[in-house]
C-alpha cells in the first residue's frame, strides 16, 4: 500500500468513527436536556421549600418571643419597588 492510500485509510477512518460519534451524541441530546431541565426543576422546587420553611421557622420563633417583626412602610416600599424589577 502506497503512503497516500494509507493517508486516505486512516483519515476516512477517522472520518467514519468521528461521524459515527457525533451521531450518538446528537441522539442524546434530547434525552439530556429533558434529565437536565428536570433537575433543575427539582433543585427549584428544594430552593422554594428551604425559604418556606427557613422563614416559617423565624416567623415561629418571632412570635413565641415575641420580637417585634412589623416592617417600616418606607422599607416595604423600597422592597416592593425592587421586586416590581424583577
Amino acid at each position: 500500500m502506497s503512503n497516500e492510500s494509507t493517508k486516505k485509510d486512516v483519515f476516512s477512518t477517522v472520518e467514519a468513527t468521528v461521524d459515527k460519534q457525533v451521531h450518538a451524541a446528537e441522539k442524546s441530546f434530547p434525552n439530556y436536556q429533558t434529565s437536565v431541565t428536570s433537575l433543575q426543576q427539582e433543585y427549584t422546587e428544594a430552593f422554594q421549600n428551604i425559604v418556606d420553611s427557613t422563614i416559617a421557622l423565624q416567623r415561629e420563633f418571632a412570635n413565641k418571643t415575641g420580637i417585634n417583626t412589623a416592617l417600616p412602610e418606607a422599607t416595604e416600599s423600597a422592597v416592593n419597588k425592587t421586586n416590581e424589577q424583577i
